[in-house]
């Protein structure tokens, strides 16, 4: 569930994750992460619902459930979105679909990522309305407001609201939570309108696109709507909706992506763009060209903040005990040179046509930031904990930063400039092929072994054209070297030196860049034999992480993934530019 300002997860009748007032926010719901918030609906005495949906076209999820004695119950979940913004209200829609079923909740935030309990006041008691308030200390002092008709009782006590009724066959009943200045629902009715309401939005904004008629569709909307969920209403895009999911079993490879990364907001907002979307595009290209004119930073909070100072949270034991649970992010200050051709290749796909002078002081900047970091070593597309190199990746982008101003200078009709950054850009490009190994493979690093998947990338961004064969040679080899288990790594953790201990799983978004390395060189059917099975993994509802465990189908790392359904979208499209019109799963 998303609505532009946060989102929320639910699992098996309980909402687990929630943020506030933004996705990187504290959570008032930690128990994903091993604390004790959490906010269960479902019928009393059952434990496991028979089943657990996405509702079609839209961010909101329905849960069905069955009791032993024959009893039907759904459950209906949304993060209240109009088209005037967010509702900054959470509603569980309760409605008894067979026999007859005692309904309950349980309400128990823990603010500040369970570090502080809520303490509830009973504000109002009118007919079958019941509301109560709880204020934070911490937190921003967040005050955090229920109502429900579940009044057969309603206790409030030691941090939790406990409700139930009993509900015949098309009864329903409703709970809600609501934060902000916004009124709660009143009754089912409202509550019941405030959800159709959303899911017409959700509907509203896929039907806008130009989402291709066509088998891959279903797939590329439903990324779509999941990227749509990481936008923020400041024009930003989240990498992830989580923190701390662990990339291997035991964890140490936790880390908090709910901020907006260059690289990964420029991908998604590109992918997006492709699809028709492209206030999406305009609002990121605003977001960053609205930042102070200070040094260009990788990654900034939801609403630009720039200190994202990481700090490991001890008295969380972290999902399934896989700890450390971080929030913010130590990398925030890194030196990393791809990000100047991230946002350049951003502005140049989505904004040749209609530059502004705003956008055209950002593409200066850019730019030039590109001129002064050639030559300088960073610590890459991935963001390695170890020492700083020369990465291929970083240079690759260093060209597009640089070609791509060099292109929008002449759209401009500002020559010195397009000279300058074409000229630099030549330089950058024989560099990148002077460090090509001899069988025409490029590395992580030029003059050494270790294989990087980000390589897969230099026929899609155009350094080289499909038909080259070094091309080829660099989709093989990535292709044999990195394979795991029917997926692809992003690079061999003995090999690339990323500084950290432990190995990974296949990374998702490396598979779909390898399904495009594999149109480009016309290897169509291994294409879609490797886009099927990546697509496999999003089970029922859609979504996908960071990694997976191919064996078992299991997901690692954070989620949503941006990268991971951006990567969908682009593999599809390849897939459909490429004649691909037959499905077999």
């Amino acid at each position: 569930m998303a609505d532009g300002e946060t989102i929320a997860l639910t699992e098996g009748g309980k909402v687990h994750w929630l943020c506030l007032p933004y996705m990187d926010g504290p959570s008032v719901f930690s128990g994903l992460l091993g604390g004790r918030g959490r906010f269960h609906v479902g019928p009393v005495g059952v434990n496991s619902p028979t089943a657990q949906r996405n509702i079609a076209d839209a961010l909101a999820i329905e849960t069905e459930w069955r009791t032993p004695e024959g009893g039907r119950l759904t459950v209906t979940d949304a993060l209240v979105r109009t088209p005037h913004g967010a509702r900054q209200t959470l509603v569980r829609l309760i409605k008894c679909t067979g026999g007859e079923v005692r309904a309950g909740a349980v309400l128990e935030p823990d603010f500040d990522y369970g570090r502080e309990t809520a303490q509830w006041e009973v504000h109002l008691r009118e007919g079958q309305r019941i509301e109560g308030v709880a204020r934070a200390r911490s937190h921003d002092g967040i005050e955090l407001r229920v109502t429900t008709d579940l009044d057969d009782p309603v206790e409030f006590e030691r941090g939790q609201v406990k409700a139930a009724r009993t509900l015949s066959e098309g009864d329903g009943a409703y709970i809600a939570i609501t934060w902000g200045d916004h009124q709660p629902p009143q009754s089912y009715t409202e509550a019941e309108s405030l959800v159709k309401d959303t899911i017409d939005y959700w509907r509203d904004r896929i039907a806008s696109g130009r989402v291709p008629d066509h088998p891959f569709g279903a797939d590329m909307a439903r990324s779509a709507l999941f990227l749509m969920g990481l936008c923020h209403r400041s024009g930003s895009i989240a990498a992830a909706g989580t923190t701390s999911l662990p990339e291997t079993p035991g964890g140490i490879r936790n880390w908090d992506y709910r901020f907006v990364w260059g690289r990964d907001g420029a991908m998604s907002a590109i992918a997006l763009h492709r699809l028709g979307f492209t206030e999406v595009a305009d609002s990121l290209v605003k977001f960053f060209a609205n930042l102070p004119e200070e040094d260009v930073q990788i990654m900034y909070g939801l609403n630009g903040r720039t200190r994202l100072t990481e700090e490991i949270l001890d008295h969380l034991r972290g999902y399934e005990g896989a700890g450390p649970v971080r929030i913010g992010n130590g990398a925030f200050d890194q030196v990393q040179n791809d990000i100047w051709g991230q946002l350049l290749e951003l502005i140049y796909q989505t904004q040749r046509d209609k530059q502004t002078a705003e956008t055209w002081r950002l593409v200066v900047r850019l730019a030039d930031g590109a001129l002064k970091a050639w030559g300088t070593r960073d610590r890459g597309f991935w963001e390695v904990r170890g020492e700083p190199q020369h990465f291929t990746s970083s240079q690759l982008y260093l060209w597009v930063a640089l070609d791509r101003g060099s292109r929008l200078a002449a759209i401009r009709g500002d020559r010195e400039k397009a000279r300058e950054w074409a000229k630099t850009a030549e330089e950058i490009r024989k560099a990148i092929l002077d460090g090509v190994r001899e069988d025409g493979v490029f590395t992580a690093v030029p003059g050494r072994d270790a294989l990087d998947a980000s390589c897969l990338l230099i026929p899609t961004l155009r350094l080289l054209p499909p038909d080259d064969w070094r091309v080829r040679a660099t989709v093989h080899a990535v292709a044999e070297g990195l394979a795991h288990k029917g997926g692809l790594l992003r690079y061999d953790t003995n090999e690339f030196g990323d500084g950290l201990p432990g190995e990974e799983m296949a990374f998702v978004i490396t598979s779909f860049w390898l399904v495009q390395g594999y149109v480009a060189i016309g290897e169509l059917t291994l294409a879609e034999e490797l886009y099927h099975r990546t697509v496999a993994y999003t089970g029922s509802l859609g979504l996908l992480a960071e990694e997976v465990d191919p064996d078992t189908g299991r997901h690692w790392g954070n989620t949503p993934q941006a990268f991971s359904h951006l990567g969908l979208i682009d593999a599809a499209l390849a897939l459909i530019n490429a004649g691909v019109q037959v499905v077999g799963r």
